[in-house]
């Protein structure tokens, strides 16, 4: 019964002793701050600088294709200018675009690809 007594003092007292450092160290933490970093109300004000965004240089075409299994046997565009976009499959799931190879590398040639495939979710 004496030991744990013993050991629930010697418990009491760590905790209390932890606390107080915690306590004492914020305290200090916070009495170091300027002035000018605290709001009316006694809150220390957050502040932060927004990067710069750099300006794009190059010119960009707000144009693009989207080519899929109805453009197989169409001649594709001779542009390079704009965005493509390639449908991956049949238009069905578990299906293949016949010619996703030809458009595909078609499509690369331009400023942007990507691809699209049709999930059939609800």
């Amino acid at each position: 019964m004496v030991r744990r007594f013993i050991g629930f003092i010697t418990a009491a007292i760590t905790v209390i002793s932890l606390a107080a450092l915690a306590y004492t160290y914020v305290q200090s933490s916070l009495s170091n701050v300027d002035d000018s970093e605290v709001t009316n109300d006694g809150r220390l004000l957050v502040t932060a600088v927004q990067p710069e965004i750099p300006k794009w240089t190059s010119d960009v075409v707000a144009n693009g294709f989207d080519v899929s299994f109805p453009q197989c046997k169409k001649s594709l565009a001779q542009t390079t200018d704009g965005f493509v976009i390639v449908g991956l499959n049949h238009g069905k799931p578990l299906s293949q675009n016949p010619c996703f190879a030809r458009q595909w590398k078609w499509a690369k040639k331009h400023q942007g690809a990507a691809i699209y495939i049709n999930v059939a979710d609800p």
